[in-house]
């Protein structure tokens, strides 16, 4: 959902239209370019081993992308993109063994939780990224915190 916040993300990197569209398409282009490959590796390794790559490359990639910079930004898309990748191979592999009975249900709550992620991610990314203290907390998380701790602090009683 980084379109929304594409003007922030360019001003605070100190980049142009060109490379703030690159970015944006890294993650569309691993999950095209990289199926493949991924498919290659997830032929020679448990799918517990995979669904532990993928945790620890969206790991890596948000570390990564959280270091200043446009070439670390890059970097952690790229890596995020490709444990993405992995990971929604992956989550189909684990219906298949694990819910035979009922692949059709999980394939459908699966589908649906990723449904529910998208509009979240799409309603949520702008209001957290806006920074109390007026910094720019895109890139650190501090945003995530500002909010939940904002939420938090409205509750009575």
């Amino acid at each position: 959902m980084l379109p929304s916040i594409i003007s922030q993300l360019q001003s605070d990197l100190g980049i142009n239209q060109a490379v703030a569209g690159f970015l944006t398409t890294l993650p569309v282009l691993c999950f095209g370019i990289g199926t493949p490959l991924a498919a290659f590796v997830l032929r020679r390794i448990s799918i517990e081993q995979a669904i532990f790559v993928t945790l620890w490359g969206v790991v890596l990639g948000s570390i990564l992308r959280s270091v200043d910079g446009i070439s670390m930004a890059m970097a952690g898309t790229l890596v995020i993109g490709m444990a993405l990748t992995f990971g929604n191979i992956v989550v189909l592999q684990v219906i298949a063994r694990d819910f035979q009975r009922f692949h059709s249900i999980m394939t459908a709550v699966l589908v649906s939780a990723m449904s529910l992620g998208a509009t979240l991610t799409s309603a949520l990314t702008v209001p957290m990224a806006i920074s109390p203290d007026g910094g720019s907390p895109w890139r650190s998380g501090r945003s995530w915190r500002s909010w939940a701790w904002g939420c938090g602090s409205r509750r009575t009683g």
